[in-house]
């Protein structure tokens, strides 16, 4: 039975992040001239807290459009 709810578990995971849980994102970057850039990128996000699942340093998240 643990292994079937795992199974379920992970299939839902990976079901999420491919069909659900992609957003266009914002992410803000301080060129060394002064400058802001800013650059929207369609990441995987987690599908709880609408937050992207990878660390993009040096640019910073801003938002999902």
């Amino acid at each position: 039975m643990k292994r079937l709810l795992l199974a379920l578990t992970m299939l839902a995971m990976l079901s999420c992040e491919k069909d659900d849980c992609n957003c266009d994102a914002e992410y803000a970057y301080l060129h060394p001239s002064g400058e802001i850039m800013v650059e929207t990128h369609n990441v995987p996000i987690d599908c709880d807290s609408k937050q992207p699942l990878e660390d993009h340093a040096p640019w910073y998240f801003i938002r999902c459009k």
